[in-house]
């Protein structure tokens, strides 16, 4: 234990606000990406006030705690990640109070808003604020509006040229879709959310307006009724999804989206309910402002895949990706003409941005407005004659099938038994059996039937990364939770410690992974596993900002990992061998094809091959030798490259097909040659010389895994050489010991009856049932069974935020709706409109002694009685705002906790407020939970530890008092008065601890936990452990 004072703490850094995934992947293209969103000197974002309050204590944060890069690296990172999060641009303007109603009076320069001539082929735009309207020659501009509001770069005709509809902050605390008549200037508000919704796209036929919204939580795709009602979500999946356009017969949607780490895809669903999806691009930078021709045939979307924001078309089918701009100027917003034949787009190349018109194919560019103000977001008016029609048709036909193929290629599909088409990973075993990591899961396929693996078995996450087998057929998975090892029977998580993002098995059976460490600070490290113990090893301070993004192990017993920095301005790529003590770094100066190396595969001559975006190089550990199309690869775009039983290496390309080296000669394989697709993501092969590959296979509208049988792969395997000895390998550290207490945990989830593996809120009632808030409703559980409750039954809101149990054993759910009570029988809902309640966004929500219940809400504290609500406020007392956490302590006096820059805790002793200030380098530290405890004491759950708080000091207990591992995810206090505590999982697994005020007690993984980290805990009356993990829920007892 230690008395916390004054700079005895560093600042937890940015990183730790994400989750562990994006923490790991975000950081390499934070250059890239703020640069994709820049922003003119006079357009607004409307900022959320959780937004608000991050972006403050990030820049706060770094001023005490970082190195000068380490600012650099995380304000761009702020920015973006703020820009994605609206799926609008950032802006350093400070947002002002908005102006109710649209003024008709006179604007410079002009007499009033025109409404403009019935048959004009119009241009819409946005001036400082306002919407504006011209001729598509530029001529005849004239703005519909006058009162400067902030009206994004969102701006979607209807299909007869009437209206305009926008994104904006107008009047709400959120971004609003609202619709303006274009000839009579009413505006009409169609969300009502307070949320983040945007870019707005009208559907060719009119009936509908797609857009982007984070109401549910998540960035996801909407689509609404042109009144504002029948409000669907399209795209149902945790990832961030933005930048609707519609295809011209209406029934389908593009839309970027962050299906995997760093690679923003251009993707394509069903518009009626987001089914038959796939996806026609990706890339490691932000792709965005899509829009769809009118004849259906190609995409123009904006991308600095070349280090500056240009505009790019791409064929529905994916291919023929081509650059239009390619000056050094900032492009955004294109929007195609009527009959698809010119393009009208936003760009700076004047200084200021303004309005610009080019061919199709990017000749002929001339601007068309001429104004020091700032001009963008253009809107090309439909055709109004075609209004309502279906333009063409966006089929693509199927190839004809020729004879004679070098491949034959099946393909499989979640109809075939796969658990998800999405594919990440994949390897193959001794046994030949192939193994496959995806978005949902695990599936092993043994060349008959298809066998699944997720988080009810013991994976540490559902959502694999990266996945290998070691030669003694021992399967590892990577996932977002954790490093996970299957020995045949059963899955184990072995390793939490950070934020993994890399595996691989060495010759010699070793496992190696790239992980981030950030306890206390933000580092890079690699770690080996020898099958009992791991050895960690931290590359030296000059290195600190890399972020590994592939890792290989030569025979000789060296690592080679290649990752990136961002250096303040530009994103600096490495390639780095490690011999067990020296970091050696090679780029393109030692003779390395390209810095950017994608994948990195060792051969058993000896050899370490590179794929680069320019081709392949080979290093002999003297000599470096390149190859690219000249030599015979198919493209010099390399995604993936894979090591053949006969030692010949094959290539996958991302728009080439596979290419194979033999060792003298390189031989291209496509779909000419019975390939399903030229987009080769990932390549394995097997024992038998068989080929293993994924990738999509447009014209089938497929995510692919395929096999392909060939006589090319028929060849027999060569020896494998012993791994070097001579290069030395640390000793390992030893192993955690294992405790002798025992736990007997039964584990439930979806298959049980759960309402979501991902639960937010856990309570126990007096007579040991159970209830679970999920974001999909609340489940019970009780003598067995589990039922689900939602809005359906009287529940306010699904998504469930918080939970407790009252005295008299009603249960109480709170949400960003309001609160529900249910007392068995009957659901009694407090809205917002309630008086007292105020808005409630019940992060936390508690139970007095006397009855009395306690809510969090966005301005402060309110409390219920039983018939009345009471609302308490910075003015009576209350030192924070947007209160998150609330506990109760057995007197009924009453802490909360707002996470925040300059971070208090707030004491309610019946009578009056009392507000108390963290130590000085705690004051922004983010609380994961907190506790009231039987002696008055306030616990908080921290990623630095344990701190109790008694009114007067500060005390903080870490790993080296007893905790089992110093991140702290939840705290509850057991009917004995003992502390329980769960944490972030270790290299031993998952971890709780009890504290009993004298003596610390752990029990880990091994014990009996499930893997993957405690998110949630709590104690039922006789004392079982109810605990909430990645996957489910967990009820322990003690042996």
């Amino acid at each position: 234990m230690c008395r916390l004072a004054s700079g005895e703490i560093q600042q937890v850094v940015f990183w730790r606000r994400l989750s562990p995934a994006l923490a790991a992947r975000v950081k390499p293209t934070v250059g890239r990406l703020i640069r994709s969103d820049r922003v003119a000197k006079n357009q607004r974002v409307c900022f959320s006030k959780s937004t608000l309050q991050l972006r403050r204590s990030i820049l706060m944060k770094t001023k005490t705690s970082l190195s000068h890069r380490q600012i650099l690296t995380l304000t761009a990172s702020v920015l973006t990640l703020v820009s994605l999060a609206c799926g609008l641009t950032t802006s350093e303007t400070p947002i002002e109070e908005p102006v109710q109603g649209v003024s008709a009076t006179a604007i410079p320069a002009q007499s009033e808003p025109v409404a403009p001539d019935e048959g004009d082929d119009l241009i819409a735009f946005i001036r400082l604020g306002d919407i504006c309207v011209m001729e598509a020659d530029g001529s005849n501009v004239r703005c519909l509006t006058d009162d400067g509001r902030t009206h994004l770069d969102s701006l979607t005709w209807s299909p007869d040229g009437s209206q305009i509809a926008f994104a904006s902050d107008r009047d709400s605390d959120g971004c609003e879709i609202y619709v303006m008549g274009v000839d009579e200037g009413d505006v009409r508000r169609l969300t009502h959310e307070n949320h983040r919704n945007s870019s707005p796209a009208w559907s060719p036929d009119g009936n509908r307006i797609a857009f982007a919204s984070d109401r549910d939580g998540n960035d996801d795709i909407y689509v609404m009724e042109v009144d504002g009602g029948n409000v669907q979500r399209l795209s149902g999946e945790s990832y961030w999804n933005g930048y609707p356009t519609w295809s011209p017969d209406s029934n389908q949607i593009a839309f970027v989206s962050l299906r995997s780490p760093n690679k923003h895809e251009i993707c394509v669903m069903n518009a009626v309910d987001g089914s038959d999806l796939y996806c026609l691009a990706d890339s490691n930078i932000m792709q965005k402002n899509l829009t769809w021709s009118p004849n259906g045939s190609r995409i123009a979307f904006v991308s600095d895949q070349n280090g500056n924001d240009d505009i790019y078309v791409l064929e529905v089918d994916g291919g023929n990706i081509r650059r239009l701009t390619e000056d050094s100027a900032v492009e955004s917003s294109p929007t195609w003409s009527p009959d698809s034949s010119q393009l009208a787009f936003a760009s700076q190349s004047d200084g200021d941005e303004s309005i610009y018109v080019m061919e199709a194919d990017g000749s002929h560019v001339r601007p068309l407005t001429d104004n020091s103000d700032w001009e963008g977001s253009p809107a090309w008016q439909p055709d109004k004659d075609k209004a309502g029609t279906v333009a063409v048709s966006i089929s693509t036909p199927e190839p004809t099938p020729e004879p004679s193929k070098a491949f034959d290629c099946t393909i499989y599909t979640t109809a075939d038994g796969l658990v998800d088409n999405r594919v990440n990973s994949i390897a193959t075993a001794p046994d030949g059996a192939l193994w496959v990591g995806t978005y949902s899961g695990i599936s092993r396929f043994d060349g008959k039937d298809w066998h699944t693996y997720t988080s009810a078995d013991g994976l540490a996450g559902n959502h694999i990364n990266s996945i290998a087998v070691s030669p003694d057929g021992v399967s590892w998975a990577e996932t977002l939770y954790g490093v996970s090892r299957f020995d045949g029977g059963t899955w184990t998580t072995i390793f939490d410690d950070g934020s993994v993002n890399l595996i691989t098995v060495a010759p010699d059976g070793a496992v190696w992974v790239g992980w981030i460490r950030v306890d206390d600070e933000v580092r890079n490290n690699i770690s080996r596993f020898n099958g009992g113990a791991w050895t960690h090893y931290y590359p030296p301070d000059d290195l600190e900002n890399i972020m590994f993004e592939t890792i290989a192990v030569a025979f000789d017993g060296s690592v080679w990992v290649a990752g990136a920095e961002f250096d303040g301005s530009d994103l600096i790529e490495h390639v780095y061998r490690f011999d067990g003590e020296t970091w050696t770094p090679y780029t393109t100066a030692d003779g390395l094809a390209d810095d950017s190396v994608v994948s990195i595969a060792a051969t058993p001559d000896g050899a370490v091959w590179f794929g680069t975006s320019n081709g392949i190089s080979r290093f002999d550990g003297q000599t470096w030798t390149t190859y690219t199309e000249a030599d015979g690869l198919a493209a010099n775009g390399i995604a993936s490259l894979a090591v053949a039983p006969d030692g010949a290496l094959w290539a996958g390309t991302y728009q080439g097909g596979i290419s194979r080296f033999d060792g003298e000669i390189w031989t291209a394989y496509t779909t000419d040659d019975g390939l399903p697709g030229n987009r080769i993501e990932s390549i394995a092969v097997a024992p038998d010389g068989m080929l293993w590959a994924t990738g999509w296979i447009i014209q089938n509208h497929v995510d692919g895994l395929y096999h392909c049988a060939s006589a090319i792969g028929a060849v027999q395997p060569v020896p494998i050489p012993t791994p070097d000895s001579s290069t030395p390998t640390p000793a390992p550290t030893a192993a955690a010991p294992i405790l002798d207490t025992v736990l007997d945990c039964a584990n439930y989830t979806t298959a049980d009856g759960l309402a979501d593996g991902h639960s937010t809120a856990i309570a126990v009632a007096p007579d040991g049932a159970l209830w679970v808030g999920t974001d999909k409703g609340a489940s019970y559980f009780d003598e067995g069974n589990w039922r689900t409750y939602t809005t359906a039954d009287g529940l306010v809101d699904d998504y469930v935020k918080s939970a407790a149990i009252a005295p008299d054993g009603d249960v109480w759910f709170g949400s960003t709706n309001g609160a529900s009570r249910f007392d068995g029988e009957t659901w009694t809902t407090y809205s917002p409109m309630t008086e007292g309640l105020m808005t409630v966004s019940s992060q936390s929500i508690a139970a007095a002694p006397d009855g009395t219940m306690w809510a969090t809400t966005m301005e402060g504290i309110a409390r219920f009685n039983g018939e009345s609500w009471t609302a308490y406020t910075a003015a009576d007392g209350l030192k924070s705002a947007g209160l998150t956490l609330i506990a109760v302590a057995p007197d009924g006096a009453v802490w909360a906790v707002a996470n925040g820059p300059h971070n208090y805790v707030d004491h309610f002793d019946g009578q009056a407020w009392n507000s108390y200030p963290f130590v000085e380098d705690l004051d922004d530290l983010w609380i994961n939970a907190i506790a009231a405890a039987p002696d008055g004491a306030l616990w908080l759950a921290t990623p630095l530890g344990a701190l109790r708080f008694d009114g007067t000091n500060w005390e903080i207990y870490t790993a080296e008092d007893g905790l089992v591992n110093s991140d702290v995810r939840s705290i509850t206090v057991a009917p004995d008065g003992a502390l329980w505590f769960g944490t972030r999982a270790g290299s031993t697994g998952a971890g709780i601890t009890r504290f009993d005020g004298e003596g610390w007690t752990s029990y880990i993984t091994a014990d009996g936990l499930p893997g993957g980290g405690i998110d949630l805990i709590t104690v039922a009356p006789d004392g079982t452990l109810w605990i909430a993990y990645p996957g489910g829920v967990s009820r322990c007892t003690t042996q």
